[in-house]
């Protein structure tokens, strides 16, 4: 009975251990290299899914109101522009084709952005700028704003620290206080911090001051588009974006392209050893599903995607999704 016992035993371990051998089989081996969603990828799918409220959009046409902004494209062009509300239905479309006439940059909604926006009536002064993108919300959902108005915007600066001096262009260098460092306006990058120490130092021992360069930050930079042209801007943002690989660009739109709903998506679960398969319905659907364990996810081919121009591209590897997804731009109105 013992020996019995213990050959019941062991069949029983043994049993387990195959099984547990058996369940090694991990998703990668599942799932191939074209099937695989790379983190990447999964998070242009959800930008994708997620809507982007332009500067445009916010604009309430019926208020009185002056528009203080930009245009700027994908390659870093940059033209300023002030246009009254008043004068939107000509003056818009009149803007966009004089800067076209003038510079050859040929802009769209998707490039448009707001820097402040002018509630003064009749040019009273002093005037009354908001700055701030809640301001214009505010102001935008009845052309009234009960806040409080600074009439002056906030420059966050760029220290040394942060510059790259790999990159081409100028700057302009200030110290503490507001002081611009003598001869240093218009400084190429190409002359290097060194060069920049030297004329502080000088500062220093001519005006009696005892400036750092930590002290020194900038407020201008003055870069190349990818197309050639110069452009200035003197914010925060624009000069960190600039210094990562010095270009000036942004995002492509990923509102230029739309999945098209009911899609498939696969997920695989070894615990239990099967493959779900769950039908997406909207973009809510996608967000969350691609917000979980991408690895045990695939999609059903082929899907759809609809652009703003009316085009629809059919997919059928993830090589072929990111590539649509990475020049959206092109698919635009």
């Amino acid at each position: 009975m013992k020996n019995f016992l213990k050959t019941v035993i062991l069949l029983f371990l043994t049993t387990v251990v195959l099984k547990s051998c058996e369940s090694n089989e991990t998703v990668e081996d599942i799932i191939s290299d074209e099937q695989s969603i790379t983190t990447d990828l999964a998070d242009k799918i959800i930008a994708t899914a997620t809507t982007i409220i332009r500067d445009i959009d916010l604009i309430n046409f019926g208020c009185n109101a002056t528009l203080i902004g930009y245009f700027r494209d994908y390659q870093g062009e940059q033209i300023s522009f002030t246009i009254d509300l008043e004068n939107w239905d000509n003056g818009y479309p009149e803007l966009k084709q004089n800067i076209f006439l003038e510079h050859g940059f040929e802009f769209t909604d998707d490039d448009f952005f707001l820097t402040a926006v002018d509630i003064s009536l009749g040019g009273q002064w002093p005037t009354e700028i908001l700055y701030e993108r809640e301001q214009w919300i505010n102001y935008f959902e009845d052309c009234s704003y009960d806040g409080t108005i600074t009439n002056t915007s906030i420059v966050e600066k760029v220290y040394i620290s942060e510059i790259n001096y790999n990159c081409s262009g100028s700057v302009t260098y200030l110290a503490d206080g507001n002081i611009v460092i003598p001869d240093v306006i218009t400084s190429s990058l190409s002359s290097g911090i060194g060069y920049l120490e030297d004329l502080l130092g000088l500062f220093n021992l001519n005006n009696n001051t005892n400036y750092t360069i930590e002290d020194v930050y900038i407020e201008q930079l003055t870069y190349v588009s990818l197309t050639g042209h110069y452009n200035s801007t003197y914010s925060r943002e624009d000069m960190l974006n600039y210094f990562e690989d010095c270009v000036l660009n942004r995002e492509p739109n990923t509102n230029c392209l739309n999945f098209v709903y009911p899609l498939k998506v696969n997920r695989f679960n070894l615990q239990l050893e099967e493959v779900i398969t769950t039908t997406i319905e909207n973009d809510e659907d996608l967000t969350t599903t691609f917000n979980t364990d991408i690895g045990e996810l695939e999609f059903v081919f082929p899907i759809n995607l609809l652009g703003q121009n009316g085009t629809v591209v059919t997919i059928d590897t993830n090589d072929a999704l990111e590539i649509a997804l990475d020049s959206a731009a092109t698919y635009c109105e």
